[in-house]
């Protein structure tokens, strides 16, 4: 198991260093992905708390397909994620 784990670490660290290559010299995008992704994490706690207070029986986590959700599709995205979940 630990041989697992430690091959995805380097996939990560071998992703995260290409991506930042990629993106370089396009610091805007970066900023617009990371704002997008602390938006949509928000979003989702907040909605959360809303419908655990009105009693509704609607909750999404906060996880890596969620928050690429929210980064790629933004404020929709987040609709979608709690229409799922009511589903």
């Amino acid at each position: 198991m630990k041989d697992i784990s430690a091959y995805i670490s380097i996939g990560i660290v071998c992703f995260t260093v290409l991506f930042i290559m990629f993106f370089k010299n396009k610091r805007k995008y970066i900023f617009t992905f990371s704002f997008r992704g602390v938006v949509g994490c928000i979003l989702i706690l907040l909605g959360n708390y809303v419908f655990k207070s009105l009693g509704i029986e609607c909750f999404v986590g906060i996880n890596f397909i969620t928050l690429l959700t929210c980064i790629f599709l933004g404020f929709p995205g987040v609709c979608a994620l709690f229409f799922i979940s009511l589903l």
